[in-house]
């Protein structure tokens, strides 16, 4: 699902971005709050998604399922190349959970590797 959702955004689906996150979702970007519910990360992907020049592309290092099998979590790296051009290594952590039998992410947080 995470090579699924960075290509989907490399397409600018943020509807099917959306629609993978629980309806309480969170994100945790670096340098800002938080990012709650459905509608505010639908405006945070649209604006990514939206801005010129901006790309981002990741991989999973490492995913775990819990032993009853309805929750998960995954770790990895990625390339953020911002509108102005400047590359940076990233990397991120998502919790998955498992509802009605499809895998929904409830937390995403992401952080640049530059200092």
């Amino acid at each position: 699902l995470e090579r699924e959702w960075s290509s989907r955004f490399a397409q600018g689906d943020v509807d099917w971005i959306v629609a993978a996150h629980a309806p309480d979702a969170q994100q945790f970007p670096p340098n800002a709050p938080p990012v709650v519910g459905l509608d505010a990360l639908r405006a945070a992907w649209q604006g990514m998604a939206d801005t010129e020049g901006l790309s981002l592309s990741w991989q999973p290092t490492r995913a775990h399922v819990s032993s009853s099998g309805d929750m998960a979590w995954d770790y990895g790296t990625g390339q953020l190349t911002s509108a102005d051009g400047k590359a940076q290594d990233v990397k991120y952590v998502v919790v998955w959970h498992r509802i009605d039998g499809e895998w929904k992410i409830v937390m995403d947080m992401f952080s640049s590797n530059s200092p």
